[in-house]
């Protein structure tokens, strides 16, 4: 449940204007107080709302407001009007920081992976690597995969020689909702992989594989 609602504070008053009172006539007798209404959540300012101002005369007690002020009170009104105070923006302020860092994370997260795929890509097989292999397009298979979700191939290297690799196959699976890559399962953590069955690739085949990460 959001608790929101408005709250006025007084922002400025000032007395002695020099201003003839539209009731008694007297100069000086005039005091302005100034109000900022504000919309808060959860009891946090959020945003500034509407300001309205109040005159009243100490020697015959004539008010008036911001909808009742003769042109005359309502120049000194505007002339007098201070800016909302900067705290009570700070609720917005929080929002907008909080979605700016959560792009940065992202823009980090996704340089970082950019820059490990490059190195993954440049780096010779060796045995005990291992390397995820492009992504499968079966996005929201019902037979194995969420929507959001994608499996990819993990293969491990076994042994290498000068013109073949022997590996072992595996899958990862990924939730890519938000472009946040959390891994959902990865059965090389439970060493699932085809461990009786090695397969075998030439050198020149593993280099045109679409490497997208390695550990």
């Amino acid at each position: 449940m959001v608790i929101y609602g408005y709250k006025t504070i007084k922002t400025k008053s000032k007395d002695g204007l020099e201003i003839e009172c539209e009731s008694c006539g007297k100069t000086g007798s005039t005091a302005i107080q100034f109000f900022q209404e504000y919309l808060h959540v959860f009891w946090i300012p959020f945003l500034p709302w509407s300001r309205f101002a109040t005159t009243s005369c100490k020697n015959c007690g004539y008010t008036t407001d911001s909808e009742s002020m003769s042109p005359k009170y309502e120049a000194l009104y505007k002339k007098q009007k201070p800016m909302p105070p900067i705290w009570l923006f700070t609720g917005l302020v929080v929002i907008l920081l909080s979605y700016g860092f959560t792009y940065w994370q992202k823009q980090h997260k996704k340089e970082v992976e950019q820059n490990r795929i490059v190195m993954c890509s440049e780096q010779d097989a060796a045995p005990g690597k291992i390397y995820q292999v492009g992504v499968d397009d079966t996005k929201g298979d019902i037979d194995f995969l969420k929507k959001n979700h994608t499996k990819s191939k993990l293969i491990q290297i076994v042994t290498v020689s000068n013109d073949s690799i022997k590996y072992y196959k595996g899958y990862q699976i990924r939730d890519v909702s938000e472009d946040i890559m959390n891994i959902v399962e990865d059965n090389h953590l439970g060493n699932q992989f085809d461990t009786f069955h090695p397969d075998t690739m030439s050198i020149a085949d593993f280099k045109k594989l679409e490497i997208v990460n390695c550990r």
